[in-house]
């Protein structure tokens, strides 16, 4: 590797990812952009307006997932970033109607330590990401690092609905209204509690 591959390789390493999911948090996130020595951040904007999901209180922590919704009687985790995350609190709504409850996790940055706190509760984990499975692979290699036979037996537990196709693999995505690209790759509420309750029924 050359030195401009690692040097490339080091700005990639260092870039902060960040997912807005609503207009509150994006104010929030902009402050501790502006606090300064933050490195290279990489910022994702809704391309659609938006309910406000935070209170004026709200301090944006990089690194940390916020649970939005939970109950004692959860039977799935549903976890998001972005506008997905609405799509996801819409989700948990239809299930709760089959008296169904369901944990939704808006996760803006990635959170290790939650990402394996809520893998070690065995509850099924459902990502919904209106992207390439991120949040998905980073718990797959934050597994991978710990390498704890303990954990890595309940990948069957994890199901993923995202931008990639039946193969896994990157697509061309085409230029369409929100409604249509969601109702395309399946990240509806309708058809993202679809999923849920399937594979609670498997």
């Amino acid at each position: 590797m050359g030195n401009d591959d690692a040097t490339t390789f080091d700005a990639v390493a260092l870039l902060k990812i960040i997912d807005v999911s609503c207009p509150q948090q994006m104010l929030s996130i902009m402050k501790w952009v502006m606090e300064g020595n933050r490195g290279l951040v990489y910022l994702r904007v809704m391309r659609t307006g938006s309910a406000v999901l935070y209170g004026p209180s709200y301090e944006f922590q990089y690194g940390k997932g916020y649970t939005l919704r939970e109950s004692e009687n959860d039977r799935a985790i549903l976890i998001s970033s972005g506008r997905g995350v609405h799509e996801a609190l819409g989700a948990a709504d239809i299930c709760e109607k089959e008296r169904i409850n369901i944990k939704v996790v808006d996760m803006p940055s990635i959170d290790e330590e939650l990402l394996i706190r809520l893998y070690q509760t065995g509850l099924p984990m459902i990502f919904a990401e209106q992207n390439n499975g991120y949040i998905w692979q980073n718990l797959l290699k934050v597994l991978y690092r710990r390498r704890a036979d303990a954990e890595i037996s309940g990948l069957n537990q994890i199901s993923t609905i995202n931008t990639l196709n039946a193969n896994g693999d990157k697509q061309f995505i085409h230029s369409a209204t929100y409604e249509e690209l969601v109702e395309v790759f399946d990240l509806t509420p309708a058809a993202i509690s679809a999923t849920i309750l399937k594979n609670l029924k498997a």
